[in-house]
């Protein structure tokens, strides 16, 4: 039938429109996706293991926690009490609004694969029309998948302090703080940090 033809063209397109890393692999990308759950702050936010290094999530997202704190972390798309794991506080500027976590136990291993970093070149080069893909848990609820969407650089900001800050074209909600913002290879880019509520409200 010519539905069955047009929607399988369809299909065909907008595979060809994705970065390569997409077709077909938005499970794996889910797979390294996580919940960062704070019960000081009963806060939950998006976070993501980079390098097999640390757990990063927004600072904002732990404001209540002290070094040596712990939280609970879990894969968003597939939620169970069995799947939460924790993670100790080891770093934490709230000017830079980043927050680093590792695992209870020196040289154990997280219990979620990791993000690669893009080369340092490609993240002092973001600049206007830069395209990106960003990823995060917006007002989750356990076993929720996450939202994704396509992005461009709109603009750029260097505070005082010399953070920059790209704001892009697509909004940003509550959850998706600490989310990861990625190139057309997966690589990270960096971090969703501020966006707004579904009433325009800066938070």
């Amino acid at each position: 039938p010519i539905y069955t033809k047009l929607y399988n063209r369809f299909v065909e397109l907008e595979g060809r429109g994705r970065p390569t890393f997409l077709q077909g692999h938005n499970a794996a990308i889910e797979a390294r996706l996580l919940v960062i759950k704070c019960s000081e702050s009963a806060q939950t936010g998006t976070g993501f293991i980079l390098d097999d290094s640390f757990l990063i999530t927004c600072a904002h997202v732990v404001s209540s926690l002290e070094i040596g704190g712990v939280v609970r972390y879990f894969n968003g798309s597939n939620y169970s009490a069995a799947t939460q794991k924790e993670a100790l506080l080891v770093y934490k500027d709230e000017g830079l609004d980043i927050a680093m976590f590792s695992t209870p136990f020196v040289r154990s291993p997280f219990a979620y694969p990791s993000f690669k970093s893009a080369q340092k070149y490609e993240i002092d080069n973001i600049t206007y029309g830069t395209n990106c893909y960003i990823w995060g848990f917006p007002n989750y609820h356990f076993s929720g998948h996450p939202f994704y969407s396509p992005a461009i650089v709109s603009s750029q900001i260097i505070e005082a302090s010399g953070r920059k800050i790209f704001c892009i074209n697509q909004s940003v909600y509550k959850g998706m703080s600490g989310g990861p913002v990625l190139n057309g290879r997966g690589e990270v880019l960096g971090m969703l940090v501020l966006g707004t509520d579904h009433y325009g409200h800066e938070n």
